[in-house]
């Protein structure tokens, strides 16, 4: 009870500050963002029960930020992107291991939904089977991984952890265009219905193949461990969180990049309209290929991470309701926003 006082006179005091006439709005301003410090500071001291809010109290700086008057507009996403990756790149300093963990999964899922949002937001083609990519690059990573692997190629020599993203993506990319290819003659609630008649089937696929796929048991790996001349410095926690949230940096600027360039703009103008994209000399079907094929590679790369964070990977790792659950997270969050993604 205690602390919820506590908090709640916080907030009594954030209020009365943004209202007291301090004499400008840059006062205001500035009040605020002090006080929303104030907070990270009590967190850096180690106080406990704030570290349940970190990314509770990360969002009001960031949103500080976004809205900070005295700070000018064109400035104020970028500053807004370094603090929240500073505080994110700090965090296995500042979190303990479960927390870590949650954090990794919600870079995972980060990834999973910039991918989806290339498809859906910027493309305007409806997916909800993007669980089934994921569980495909999930078990590239852990067959290759696995030493006892039917695979000849791979039997009795694991591949290592980073190379088995490499795969997973590249199979998850051609499984994309694959399905693609069939997905032309399908838009809207048909292409949804179809994607999700996908996820529901894959547990199924993978549970037949148990030679391969472990069965219901799945498949244990072994989690990779920190670089040569990390170990001590950081555990294992902390290093699959940096893994995790590394590359969920790296995939977001390479889908940045994607959608400020031609592909980008060849995205949104079929998106808004098919017929107007043909006279312009754009080829629909090769735009809309294009666009599962990344947003598949994108959820391959998630699914691989998935693997190395869990160390097992089961048909049922990944259902029908995470698969809907990324839906509504880059609905929720915003369609055709990177930003959107990542809040959602």
């Amino acid at each position: 009870m205690s602390i919820w006082l506590f908090f709640g006179l916080l907030i009594a005091c954030s209020v009365g500050i943004r209202l007291q006439p301090l004499g400008s709005v840059v006062q205001r301003a500035i009040a605020a963002t002090v006080l929303a410090v104030a907070f990270l500071v009590f967190l850096l001291l180690g106080v406990g029960f704030l570290t349940e809010l970190f990314g509770v109290l990360l969002a009001a700086v960031v949103a500080n930020l976004l809205t900070a008057d005295y700070i000018p507009q064109r400035y104020r996403v970028g500053l807004a992107i370094v603090v929240a990756v500073v505080f994110f790149l700090a965090a296995p300093w500042l979190l303990e291991n479960f927390r870590l963990f949650q954090f990794s999964r919600v870079a995972i899922w980060v990834i999973v939904a910039v991918g989806l949002n290339i498809l859906t937001g910027y493309n305007g083609q409806i997916s909800l089977g993007h669980g089934a990519f994921v569980l495909i690059g999930a078990y590239t990573s852990a067959i290759l991984m696995d030493d006892q692997s039917q695979l000849g190629f791979v039997d009795g020599a694991a591949w290592p952890f980073w190379t088995t993203i490499i795969a997973a993506a590249v199979v998850c990319g051609v499984a994309g265009f694959v399905l693609g290819v069939p997905a032309l003659r399908l838009s809207g609630p048909y292409l949804a219905i179809a994607t999700l008649a996908l996820v529901i089937s894959m547990p199924s696929i993978l549970r037949k193949y148990d030679g391969l796929t472990g069965g219901a048991q799945g498949l244990f790996v072994k989690q990779p461990p920190p670089p040569p001349g990390l170990g001590g410095v950081l555990e294992r926690d902390e290093w699959l969180y940096l893994l995790c949230v590394g590359v969920a940096i790296v995939m977001m600027l390479i889908a940045w990049g994607i959608l400020r360039g031609p592909l980008g703009r060849a995205f949104v103008a079929v998106r808004d309209s098919e017929v107007a994209a043909t006279a312009m000399g754009i080829n629909v079907a090769r735009v809309k290929i294009a666009a599962f094929t990344i947003s598949a590679l994108y959820a391959g790369v998630a699914g691989s991470l998935l693997t190395q964070l869990l160390g097992v990977m089961t048909p049922e790792s990944v259902d029908i309701v995470v698969s809907i659950n990324f839906l509504t997270a880059i609905v929720i969050g915003g369609l055709a926003s990177l930003l959107g993604a990542v809040i959602g």
